[in-house]
């Protein structure tokens, strides 16, 4: 299928990926796809959503996935598990023993229903299908469903090939053939080569500021922040965890919708989501980390290559780390809101002199200062270099 000047202009596009099937690689190839698109500006409005928050099977395959990729003890044991798996999902679907909920089917519905796209696409072959499915008949007047691979090695998984989709994007030639083979009944012009997405910077255009927010346990003083982010537009891409706040979360919640932003808002999250999504904002050009002046929040981000907005907490064994910030040239510590308020919507707005300077001299500071990926051993080797006492001699008096 080619795109040329008659092909219609669709003006809302609704993406679904997946943050646990492929991590980062399929969540990064899902917002590129959403810069590109934003970029040309042929569309009036690309949303990005993460399959998982709407599927609970897709969830915990997922996480399955991530189980067996941290446990298997080689790659052999690893091929031979995620082989296992992914048959065993593909029997799952095919079967059509899985219910509606579990795959589901009505919050996929829902959400397209409030958003009303034209274009829905899905970056998993299961995804795509898996949307087509939740439609049903309703596709005949819904929107137009493309799969969008962005690993040509998929379509070698049944589970990621299906004839469902309105239009199949490979990255290949070599794809294109392997697709229609195992498709003989798929029609060739809805398979379109059009290459790997390297960098959406290539339009040549300014690339949006990726913002992640972090407000632990913080108060009411982020609010003024939060308005003058709502005005950043598509200058900027923001992810916000508020921790220990369930009522300004819930505020910052009701906020975006009432506005129609495309923010990504959790609650507290578990250790390990919560350094995936430093490890997420690390891979993006033009990042930044907003948070609290604590020494653990600060220094995962940095360790990062993440510039650090550091606000002051207000807590004296936290100041510190805000001043070291802003000495080394890691970033800006800022001692009040107006003041971090004014920093951001400089970055929104396009002057990165703050993180162009912190950029380059965040990993000096990591080898030469904060010594990250070495502290572990040195404490580990002190510790055991302690004199253990044995420990009859700690019980008695």
């Amino acid at each position: 299928m080619s795109l040329d000047a008659g092909t219609a202009r669709r003006s809302r596009v609704l993406i679904f990926s997946s943050r646990s099937w492929g991590e980062l690689g399929n969540r990064l190839s899902a917002k590129r796809l959403q810069s590109a698109l934003d970029q040309s500006g042929l569309f009036d409005e690309i949303e990005h959503e993460s399959f998982e928050d709407f599927c609970p099977y897709f969830a915990e395959i997922g996480q399955r996935i991530r189980g067996l990729s941290q446990s298997a003890d080689s790659p052999q044991t690893r091929r031979a598990q995620y082989d296992a798996l992914i048959a065993e999902v593909h029997s799952s679907v095919e079967s059509g023993k899985l219910s509606s909920d579990e795959l589901g089917f009505g919050k996929v519905r829902d959400r397209i229903s409030a958003g009303a796209p034209d274009v829905v696409i899905g970056t998993k072959g299961l995804i795509s299908r898996l949307v087509c499915d939740a439609l049903g008949p309703a596709r005949v007047r819904g929107p137009q469903v493309v799969n969008y691979v962005t690993n040509d090695g998929l379509l070698t998984l049944p589970v990621h090939v299906s004839a469902a989709p309105d239009l199949q994007i490979v990255q290949t030639e070599a794809g294109a053939r392997r697709l229609l083979a195992a498709l003989p009944e798929l029609d060739p012009d809805r398979v379109s080569v059009m290459g790997p997405m390297i960098s959406a910077p290539s339009f040549g255009m300014q690339v949006p500021l990726n913002l992640g927010l972090f407000i632990n346990r913080g108060g009411d003083e982020y609010w003024p922040l939060i308005e003058r982010l709502a005005d950043a537009g598509r200058g900027l891409e923001l992810q916000i965890i508020c921790s220990g706040n369930d009522r300004l979360l819930d505020l910052i919640v009701r906020f975006a919708r009432s506005r129609g932003l495309a923010w990504r808002i959790d609650g507290a999250l578990p250790v390990d989501e919560y350094l995936s999504r430093l490890d997420d904002l690390a891979q993006l050009e033009r990042r930044a980390f907003i948070c609290k002046s604590a020494p653990s929040t600060v220094f995962e981000a940095l360790a990062r290559g993440i510039p650090v907005l550091a606000m002051d907490s207000g807590l004296p064994m936290e100041t510190w780390v805000g001043e070291l910030v802003a000495d080394t040239g890691l970033g800006g510590f800022f001692r009040d809101m107006p003041a971090l308020v004014t920093a951001t919507e400089r970055l929104v707005n396009g002057d990165d002199t703050l993180v162009t300077t912190a950029k380059a001299e965040v990993p000096g500071f990591i080898r030469d200062v904060l010594g990250a990926f070495r502290t572990g051993p040195r404490v580990s080797r002190l510790i055991s270099q302690m004199p253990f006492k044995p420990l009859q001699e700690i019980a008695q008096p």
